[in-house]
């Protein structure tokens, strides 16, 4: 019995961890050839900070996420270095507002539940659309995409971009989730966390 408990337990609390993911899909873009081992620095170019400043792209959100960055490349044995880097990151955010309609039943009278409840599927006569009650409703989201590209300063391309994606569906889940999704776009970076 205890070992039942367990189990649901934990498979609850994972159902919590992956339901506050919001930027579920990662994907990476890189030179392969380019060898990151011979570079030991980084700066940050200037990204265009949004002019709506919305809860789902604002300062703090971008602060917060160069933040994350440059520890997860601190782990890697990368320094920040604003006059002479070997690598130049960009930070880039995408929102886009989307929407889809759906219906929401509303409250059935007892006599036309049973109506429903008693129809027969040939009787096609026998309901119509005006004895369900139901109302169109909208809801609201955005898709959004973190962005990481990152140049060879020296050579003035790009190397590397890593995306991560997703539906956001309420914009105070972004705050949870950033940090996530800097580790999940880093894990596949190139050059792995130095073991200490």
């Amino acid at each position: 019995m205890k070992r039942i408990i367990l189990c649901i337990s934990t498979l609850c609390l994972l159902s919590l961890l992956v339901g506050c993911n919001v930027y579920r899909k990662v994907t990476v873009n890189g030179d392969r050839s380019f060898d990151y081992s011979e570079y030991s620095s980084f700066a940050w170019l200037p990204s265009a900070d949004s002019t709506k400043n919305n809860a789902y792209d604002n300062s703090t959100i971008r602060n917060n996420t160069r933040l994350f960055f440059n520890h997860c490349m601190r782990q890697r044995a990368y320094e920040i270095d604003t006059l002479a880097p070997d690598l130049l990151f960009k930070l880039e955010w995408v929102n886009i507002p989307k929407a889809f309609d759906y219906a929401e039943i509303g409250s059935v009278p007892t006599w036309k539940q049973d109506f429903i409840d008693n129809w027969y599927h040939n009787d096609f006569k026998a309901l119509d659309e005006e004895d369900i009650d139901y109302e169109i409703k909208t809801k609201e989201f955005a898709y959004g995409a973190i962005i990481l590209n990152i140049f060879n300063r020296e050579e003035k391309r790009l190397i590397w971009r890593g995306v991560a994606e997703g539906n956001i569906y309420d914009a105070e889940k972004i705050y949870d989730d950033l940090h996530p999704a800097v580790h999940r776009l880093m894990k596949k970076f190139p050059i792995k966390v130095k073991k200490k």
